[in-house]
């Protein structure tokens, strides 16, 4: 349909055509530097983020590794918050990755950001260029030496795009998601933690015979035997009829 389209599956209430168009129509497409480490004024006592393609996360960005000084971001520019991280070499572990600055950072020449424009949700995008990451693959593995994109590469990729109502309704919705996923992560993360305690203080430890954390209701010393003295060894040799426990 030239430069038009629609997808499969709509939110109810939007039915118009999505526009075609290439990100450096759209986008300023800008790639930073990383400051000489042989001078330590560019890093000392740094108060400025500045991301690297290790920090993207295929989400919105809430801290990074590394701070650079004011002198080390004397000849980078400081992206505004909302700027979508593409990155552009690395491997194809990280070739396609992306991230949403939520707020002002520099970054390195591995990167690739698209300052934001009014035309485009930033949720949208991101999320639009996570469903077409193999796509960056087929492009770096097309590049003569090794594997990676250009900022050239970027600004002819091609997306599509609905009504800005619609893309933020869609950036909302993964956003809202990506929200969920986090929760879950860090509950999940919490659980275990717990487990491994509960493991470390709910089993007697080497030469005590109670554990320190007892469920209530119980007490006494745990006895010692050794496995021979409670299980009995058997071969599933010619004991077909071993049950499965």
């Amino acid at each position: 349909m030239g430069n038009k389209s629609i997808p499969r599956i709509r939110l109810d209430e939007f039915n118009n055509i999505w526009t075609k168009s290439k990100l450096g129509k759209l986008y300023e497409v800008y790639s930073g530097n990383t400051p000489s480490r042989s001078d330590n004024r560019n890093y000392q006592n740094g108060e400025i983020p500045w991301v690297k393609t290790t920090d993207l996360n295929n989400s919105i960005i809430r801290s990074n590794e590394e701070n650079i000084s004011v002198c080390g971001a004397s000849k980078l520019r400081v992206l505004p918050k909302n700027s979508v991280l593409i990155a552009m070499y690395g491997g194809f572990n990280q070739i396609g990755r992306t991230g949403l600055l939520s707020y002002p950072a520099t970054i390195n020449q591995a990167l690739a950001a698209l300052v934001p424009v009014n035309e485009i949700d930033p949720n949208f995008l991101l999320n639009f260029l996570n469903f077409k990451k193999e796509s960056w693959r087929n492009v770096a593995a097309s590049s003569r030496k090794d594997p990676n994109i250009t900022k050239n590469d970027v600004e002819k990729f091609i997306i599509s795009f609905p009504s800005l109502p619609e893309q933020s309704a869609i950036g909302s919705l993964f956003r809202t998601l990506d929200d969920l996923l986090a929760s879950y992560k860090d509950n999940l993360a919490n659980y275990q933690a717990l487990k491994a305690t509960m493991l470390s203080k709910m089993f007697p430890k080497a030469g005590q015979t109670v554990p320190e954390i007892r469920l209530s209701g119980f007490e006494g010393d745990w006895e010692i035997k050794r496995a021979d003295e409670i299980f009995k060894s058997v071969s599933k040799k010619n004991r077909a009829s071993l049950p499965v426990l």
